[in-house]
């Protein structure tokens, strides 16, 4: 076996359900893959190089090689910043492969990438690449694009799970009553995602937009004090115990070239 089947393989074995049974009744559906790469560096000219590169470089070769859910986020507010996120949407991983053989033939991307490197100081410092799976009950990302006519905050968060069956607990309590909680709150996820390939798996992702900080911190208020959330949560945990053990959050900003604003 040669090492891109040997990749390919592994992806899928990894995304069809050798790891839980959620995973395994997500793979018999039509959940599309998001790719998320992560640029982080220093403040300044090198970093700025990186940002119009993607402006102008990497959304339109994408986009020309059929991406159709692209998001371009900078971190507001967290410690490790600069950073920029940008989020691929793939309907599966042969997709995924087969996009970017597209985006590397393509002379603008040659050409882009000689400027982005033609510095003495590389434009990122570090760059990660994480690979998720959507669920069952998220929506299109698709129809994240051109929801906002301006640029959003987008609040990121994972949640982390010691097992996999308590994962499974905390995808029931989503795809239960909790996105109708968090509807009538206010908050509304664009991506719900588990981690095929990634760091501190078992996780649950997703992402929301918010007009403000004022907004997104009236939406969570009104979530926490919702009588029924209380009462599911505290379900949830009799059930399953404490499903949920670590919390990541991040904001980012849509830059303003994002076609997810």
């Amino acid at each position: 076996m040669d090492r891109r089947n040997f990749m390919t393989s592994g992806l899928a074995i990894a995304a069809v359900g050798g790891l839980s049974r959620t995973a395994r009744a997500e793979s018999e559906t039509d959940c599309p893959y998001y790719e998320l790469i992560i640029y982080e560096g220093q403040i300044g000219e090198p970093f700025n190089r990186l940002d119009s590169w993607v402006k102008e470089t990497l959304v339109p070769a994408v986009a020309k090689a059929g991406a159709k859910a692209v998001g371009c986020f900078s971190l507001a507010l967290g410690v490790e910043t600069p950073q920029l996120l940008i989020v691929l949407e793939h309907a599966s991983v042969e997709e995924l492969q087969a996009r970017w053989k597209r985006v590397r033939e393509l002379p603008e991307w040659r050409d882009g990438l000689k400027k982005l490197e033609a510095g003495q100081v590389p434009p990122y410092d570090r760059i990660e690449k994480r690979l998720l799976r959507a669920t069952s009950y998220a929506p299109p990302l698709s129809q994240a694009v051109g929801q906002s006519k301006v640029p959003r905050i987008f609040e990121f968060r994972t949640y982390h799970s010691p097992t996999f069956r308590q994962l499974r607990a905390l995808h029931e309590r989503f795809s239960g009553p909790e996105i109708q909680i968090f509807h009538r709150s206010g908050i509304h996820p664009i991506l719900y995602a588990d981690t095929v390939f990634g760091p501190k798996a078992p996780c649950l992702t997703y992402m929301m937009p918010f007009d403000g900080l004022a907004a997104r911190e009236t939406a969570w208020n009104k979530f926490r004090a919702d009588p029924e959330w209380i009462k599911v949560r505290a379900d949830s945990i009799a059930r399953a115990g404490n499903i949920v053990t670590h919390t990541d959050r991040f904001i980012y900003k849509a830059t303003p070239y994002s076609p997810i604003l």
